[in-house]
Formats: C-alpha cells, sequence, structure tokens
C-alpha cells in the first residue's frame, strides 16, 4: 500500500478487515512488476512474497484477519515503503496521520520529528528513507538494524 492508504487502513482497520479483497489484474505499477493487486473497500494493496494468484492471495488474507486480536495490536513501519520510489516515502502529513492510528506503534524515520510514536534512526540519516528497520543488522549478529541505533524492540513490543 501506500504510506497514505496503509495508515487509512491502519485506522480503520476493523472496517477494512470487515471486506473482501477484489482482485485488480489489469492494474500495473512499474516499479512492482512481480506484485498481483487487490482492492479492499477505496485501498489497493499489492501482494508479494509467496502470493503466487489471487486465489491464493484471497485465502491467506481471510486466515490472516481471522487471526487479528485487537485487543494486541503492534504497529511497526518505516518512512518509506519502496526505498527506491519516492512516491512511497511517507510525507510529513502523514507521518502525522499515523498518530491516529488507535494501537501501539512506531513510525522509523530518517528525518527528526517529535511525535512520541516516531523514531529516529540515525545510522540511515543520508538516505532519503529508513530501510526494513526490522531486517537482521549486517554488523551485529543476532540484532535487528533497527537496534544499530539503541532502538529496543523487545521492550517496545512487550513493555
Amino acid at each position: 500500500m501506500t504510506p497514505n492508504d496503509f495508515v487509512e487502513f491502519c485506522i480503520n482497520l476493523k472496517y477494512y478487515l470487515s471486506l473482501d479483497i477484489i482482485p485488480l489484474p489489469e492494474y500495473k505499477v512499474e516499479y512492482l512488476n512481480s506484485f498481483l493487486f487487490c482492492k479492499i473497500g477505496k485501498l489497493i494493496a499489492a501482494f508479494g512474497h509467496s502470493n503466487s494468484d489471487y486465489e491464493k492471495i484471497i485465502e491467506n488474507w481471510d486466515k490472516r484477519k481471522e487471526r487479528v486480536n485487537y485487543n494486541n495490536i503492534v504497529v511497526i513501519c518505516t518512512d518509506r515503503n519502496i526505498l527506491n520510489n519516492l512516491i512511497t516515502r511517507c510525507d510529513d502529513n502523514v507521518v502525522k496521520k499515523f498518530g491516529e492510528i488507535p494501537y501501539k506503534k512506531v513510525l522509523f524515520t530518517t528525518k527528526k520529528y517529535s511525535y512520541e510514536y516516531t523514531a529516529y534512526l540515525k545510522s540511515f540519516c543520508n538516505e532519503q528513507a529508513c530501510p526494513e528497520a526490522t531486517r537482521p543488522s549486517i554488523t551485529r549478529k543476532g540484532k535487528y538494524i533497527l537496534e544499530e541505533d539503541g532502538f529496543d524492540l523487545d521492550k517496545f513490543i512487550l513493555g
């Protein structure tokens, strides 16, 4: 999803998870050639990874939405969707709107914000946007990239 659609989705999670997803076989995005797209209400989501066809996407979606525990949700996001494509980067309005998400949340950024839900990753201050912050660290075995900047993911989730 675009960052704006993702925030909209999270703010209204129960509503969007109550909807069926609609395959969009004609929908294409140049930089997402290997993804299939579906509509969820007014939002458009790209599906990749092990979602090789629309039947599998719908099957996986329906299984996953049944497992959601609305009393135990943590939203973890970075200020980008696709690092090399600036259109998928969060702008200041999206970062502010992220605060409306009614669940425990953190947004990793390469820009300093004063919002309590943002975490500045100084290691990436010269980048246009954060990498996948929960990706394993290259320099610190057993750690995540975000931990290179002192963010304790376990403490955040459990604390």
